[in-house]
């Protein structure tokens, strides 16, 4: 039978502020009224095997020019969290996906920025465009309501802008830009929860990420946090219009970029930093 240490006992009595503070501590660690940030959370941790930071590194190609050193900050204050970055087939742009929900494109000096598209009819100016606010979680509430574009792909031989929205899935949008169309907002009888990003191959399928089917963009940090892999790589073939899983059971995929020849096809792992 274990003894007890009288001597603990003995502080706690005799100091009655650790004995309540040892009972608050104990309360907020065991959360009974889910008041904490994992409140509300079916969390289940998952390990995860992680090559070592020294070893990834030393094979890391270094860019010995350090040119983001030597980088000019363009747009300050004028575009705020933008993600993906595109260029029409008439080399107009950039356009870029904001946290407010718009996708916009730069005009040139004398117009400067224009709105584009919006990913969805729920968009309006009162509630979504909130300046530097959006990127932060000023802008949460609203994200699911206002849309959240990610990537940006352009279909050069048709000129349509490709959008892939943290919450509306898999959009399209014709090169005079307005209302996003919705392509793809489920697969295999899940629904697309994190849409992230995007590319498109030459026989017209897009493939496209879904971070997480558990948690959306907004709750990102737990998809980290848990280690949980339940991510997907899919591909929406645009003759059948259906939606199909290339890879399931992905730890928080988030780029995608086919190979110059097309022949392959790179995705990353943020999770586990591959």
């Amino acid at each position: 039978m274990e003894k007890k240490n009288p001597l603990v006992d003995e502080t706690l009595l005799q100091h009655p502020f650790l004995f309540v503070l040892a009972l608050v501590l104990g309360f907020l660690i065991m959360d009974p009224l889910q008041m904490g940030p994992l409140g509300g959370h079916e969390f289940r941790p998952v390990k995860h095997d992680i090559a070592p930071y020294r070893e990834v590194m030393q094979s890391w190609p270094r860019d010995n020019l350090s040119r983001l050193v030597t980088g000019k900050l363009e747009f300050v204050d004028e575009v705020f969290g933008p993600e993906s970055l595109e260029f029409d087939g008439l080399g107009r742009g950039p356009y870029a996906g904001l946290a407010d929900g718009r996708i916009v494109r730069w005009m040139g000096e004398n117009v400067g920025w224009e709105t584009f598209a919006i990913v969805t009819s729920n968009w309006s100016e009162k509630l979504c465009a909130r300046g530097v606010d959006s990127t932060t979680a000023k802008q949460w509430k609203h994200e699911k309501w206002c849309g959240r574009p990610l990537g940006l792909r352009f279909n050069k031989d048709t000129g349509d802008l490709y959008i892939a929205d943290a919450y509306y899935g898999l959009l399209v949008v014709g090169s005079k830009g307005g209302l996003a169309t919705p392509l793809a907002t489920q697969a295999g009888g899940k629904p697309i929860l994190f849409a992230n990003d995007l590319d498109i191959h030459k026989n017209g399928s897009i493939f496209f990420t879904d971070t997480s089917k558990r948690y959306n963009r907004v709750d990102h940090f737990f998809i980290l946090l848990e280690g949980e892999s339940t991510g997907r790589l899919l591909r929406y073939d645009p003759p059948t219009k259906t939606t199909h899983i290339v890879l399931d059971g992905l730890a928080f995929p988030n780029g995608v970029q086919l190979s110059k020849d097309q022949s392959s096809l790179l995705f990353t792992e943020t999770t586990n930093c591959r």
